[in-house]
């Protein structure tokens, strides 16, 4: 499960020429350290609580995405295991949380100046300078030049790069958008077996759903409000989830309408023999649309050619 986030990420831009180590994969490294630390300070265990003071200040430094990814569930999770007790609760989240949150408060502070992008770029000159040949710096690209913009600008980029464009043959995007969304929840939660060390599991597939449905809550942000990025957002949902199913298997406290939308959409599943078949889940798998900013004909059918694909789609489209 630790390696899993490299494989993913290796395969999603090492395979593109961008070989490295990158930042979302040590998130998610630490975000599996940060919960088990969590776990021992539920079980008793107070010093965890170093631990995860030094791992959630990093985290929060480290990555913004762990604000909607990881931190939600925990305050979910701490207000839920303490509910009995309003003191408790305060106690517990000010304990646990404080340093993160004047950490997250810092950041939004000192934000740094419009010019803070260009300035940080150009202080790549002298490494691009050293190698044998002395290449240039190359202009600032799109992605480091968006540090600076404001959340109107952002969410308006947003939007227009997931729910704006074209599928293909002039169909929008946003209806594949929404069945993408679908078929990760079906993916994830029909997981048939959790083999953990040599010990196999069969997964409780409502609880599972709780936890996705929590997560996909938590990061909807992340996935059209204020970023684009599906390609990681949605992958971080689901390993972030996998984690949580792991170390909290026993987390029922979810609000009610969470767990009897799960109750109920699993229970339509278990009813229908389709989706309930091991070939309709490989079949959704490999048909599923996940690409770059939003649902996209590359990400389906890895194993075709993306020119061959694309005609295949837009001959399939036309005879429609």
């Amino acid at each position: 499960m630790l390696l899993f986030p490299m494989f993913l990420y290796y395969c999603s831009y090492g395979l593109g020429g961008q070989l490295g180590f990158r930042r979302d994969t040590l998130m998610l490294l630490l975000a599996f350290l940060l919960f088990g630390q969590y776990r021992k300070y539920v079980e008793g265990n107070w010093r965890s609580l170093f631990s995860i003071w030094f791992l959630s200040v990093l985290m929060i430094l480290l990555h913004e995405g762990v604000i909607f990814s990881i931190f939600p569930f925990l305050i979910l999770h701490t207000f839920v295991y303490n509910k009995s007790f309003i003191s408790k609760v305060v106690k517990n989240l000010l304990l646990l949380w404080l340093p993160s949150a004047i950490a997250l408060l810092a950041v939004v502070i000192f934000n740094g100046r419009d010019n803070s992008p260009e300035v940080i770029w150009q202080s790549w000159m002298p490494c691009f300078m050293a190698y044998p040949f002395g290449f240039s710096l190359p202009p600032i690209g799109l992605g480091p030049s968006w540090l600076s913009s404001s959340l109107r600008e952002g969410n308006l980029f947003a939007m227009e790069l997931t729910w704006k464009p074209e599928f293909i043959a002039g169909i929008p995007v946003w209806p594949f958008n929404i069945y993408l969304l679908i078929a990760i929840y079906y993916l994830f939660t029909r997981m048939e077996k959790l083999k953990v060390g040599k010990i196999k599991q069969i997964p409780d597939h409502v609880q599972m759903s709780n936890v996705f449905l929590l997560q996909l809550l938590f990061t909807m942000p992340m996935l059209g409000v204020i970023g684009c990025d599906w390609y990681r957002s949605i992958p971080i949902c689901c390993i972030t989830s996998c984690f949580l199913c792991f170390l909290f298997p026993e987390h029922q406290n979810v609000p009610t309408i969470i767990n009897r939308f799960s109750g109920w959409l699993q229970q339509k599943i278990d009813y229908s023999s389709y989706l309930s078949s091991s070939w309709v889940y490989y079949l959704v798998l490999v048909s599923l649309p996940l690409c770059y900013h939003c649902a996209r004909p590359g990400g389906m059918f890895p194993f075709i050619p993306l020119d061959l694909k694309g005609n295949l789609l837009e001959t399939v489209m036309e005879w429609i």
